[in-house]
């Protein structure tokens, strides 16, 4: 058993946790989640390790709401920048990223257009 780069409590019958969670690209809490769920009650407790687990998918959760909010202020602040633009000639440019609760989300993850709209 090696403990830094095969621990048996992250081993299935022919795949380690790490490789799911690369294969599916899940991210830090996705992957956090999946991790906890796969070794559940393999070191320490079951009960703890699904705790973990729902914490990880809460927090989630709560970025894509954050992330969603974000988006909605960013097109109206879009529409209202183009209004600015129409009215005065004007040109201005969009903000580099929103800030929700605390958390930044920089423009390039609130691109709402589909490219070909453009």
């Amino acid at each position: 058993m090696n403990l830094v780069n095969h621990p048996t409590h992250y081993q299935g019958k022919d795949i380690e946790a790490i490789d799911v969670i690369e294969s599916f690209d899940l991210g830090f809490n996705l992957g956090n989640a999946i991790k906890y769920i796969l070794r559940a009650g393999k070191k320490g407790g079951k009960e703890e390790d699904l705790r973990k687990a729902i914490w990880y998918l809460q927090r989630e959760i709560t970025k894509m709401d954050k992330l969603e909010r974000a988006k909605a202020a960013y097109k109206l602040i879009s529409r209202e920048i183009a209004d600015i633009q129409e009215t005065y000639d004007i040109i201005c440019p969009l903000p580099e990223f929103i800030e929700v609760e605390g958390d930044r989300f920089d423009k390039r993850e609130l691109w709402i257009f589909p490219p070909e709209s453009i």
